[in-house]
C-alpha cells in the first residue's frame, strides 16, 4: 500500500464522526499521527487500518456518539479497496438483500463517493455474481432477483439527484437492440443528471422514427446511442438525424465503464457550452 497521508478532516469525513471525536482518537492513542512542520495532524492509511483491527473496528466515542466506530466501508475507501466493496454489495444482491445493497450505495455516498461511482460499482458487483467463478451454478432466479435489486437501487440513487437547474438542455437516450446491461441506461441516465441535464429516456430502438419524435418535439442538443459492440447501420440513421436537427450524437459502449467516464466529461462540457450560450 502506498503511503498516503490525509488531514483530520479527511479523516473524520470518511469515518462519519466529527473532528473532534478523530481528535479525541489520537489524543487517547486508538490512531497514531505525524505533524506537519505547522503542527497539524496527518494520517497514514496504514495507521488508520492498523488501529481498527486491533479495536475490532469498534472505536467509541461516548461522550457524542457511543455507537461512533471507525467504519470499515470508510477504511476500504481509503485503502482504494474496489474489489473489496464490490464483494461486500455482491453477497448483498446474491441474498436478494435490496435494502442492505441501497443502504450501503447511500454509505457510500455519505463518505463522499459521488453517485455515479456508486453505481459503477455495483455494476462491477452485479457482474461479479452473474458473470464470476460460480456463476454458472446461481439459479436463475438467483441472477434475476439480483438484478431486479441493482436496478431498483441505482433507480433509487438517481432519484438522490438535485433537479437540474431551470433552462438546463434535455438529452435523449436510446438503446440499440441487442443491450443487456440492465443498469446501462441508468447510468447514462445518472452521469447526464450529474452534469446537470434533463434527460428523456426513450427505450431500445431499431429505427429512425422514435428519435426523429423525440428531436423534433424537444430540439434536444444530445442524442445518446447505447449499443453493445457497436451501433452499425443504426448509428449512421441517427448521425443524419441529428444533423438534420442540429443535435449531436454520442455513442455509448453500454459494457464499458470508460464509456461513462467520456460521456461524464462530455456532459459537463457541453451543459458548460449550453449555459454560456444562454448568456
Amino acid at each position: 500500500m502506498r503511503d498516503r497521508f490525509y488531514s483530520t478532516a479527511d479523516l473524520a469525513r470518511v469515518c462519519g464522526v466529527s473532528i473532534s471525536t478523530i481528535k479525541r482518537w489520537t489524543d487517547a492513542g486508538l490512531l497514531r499521527c505525524v505533524r506537519t512542520p505547522g503542527g497539524h495532524r496527518k494520517y497514514r492509511v496504514q495507521d488508520v487500518a492498523e488501529a481498527a483491527r486491533k479495536l475490532g473496528l469498534a472505536c467509541a466515542d461516548a461522550e457524542t456518539s457511543p455507537g461512533a466506530r471507525v467504519d470499515e466501508m470508510a477504511l476500504l475507501l481509503l485503502q482504494g479497496n474496489r474489489e473489496a466493496l464490490a464483494a461486500r454489495l455482491c453477497e448483498s444482491l446474491r441474498s436478494g438483500a435490496t435494502a442492505d445493497v441501497r443502504q450501503m450505495l447511500l454509505d457510500l455516498h455519505r463518505h463522499g463517493v459521488q453517485l455515479v461511482d456508486a453505481a459503477l460499482l455495483l455494476r462491477a458487483a452485479l457482474r461479479r455474481l452473474v458473470a464470476g467463478p460460480g456463476a454458472a451454478d446461481l439459479e436463475v432466479f438467483v441472477q434475476r432477483r439480483a438484478a431486479h435489486a441493482a436496478l431498483s437501487s441505482t433507480r433509487a440513487l438517481r432519484a438522490l439527484m438535485p433537479n437540474p437547474p431551470p433552462g438546463a438542455p434535455l438529452a435523449l437516450v436510446a438503446a440499440a437492440p441487442g443491450v443487456r446491461d440492465v443498469l446501462a441506461a441508468e447510468l447514462v441516465l445518472l452521469a447526464l443528471a450529474e452534469g446537470g441535464w434533463r434527460a428523456l429516456d426513450l427505450g431500445v430502438v431499431d429505427g429512425a422514427d422514435v428519435v426523429r419524435g423525440g428531436l423534433c418535439a424537444e430540439h434536444s442538443p444530445l442524442l445518446v446511442l447505447l449499443h453493445s459492440g457497436g451501433a452499425g447501420v443504426l448509428a449512421e440513421t441517427l448521425r443524419a438525424e441529428t444533423e438534420i436537427h442540429a443535435s449531436q450524437l454520442v455513442l455509448h459502449d453500454a459494457d464499458e465503464d470508460a464509456a461513462v467516464t467520456a460521456l461524464r466529461a462530455h456532459a459537463a462540457a457541453r451543459q458548460r457550452h449550453h449555459a454560456a450560450a444562454m448568456v
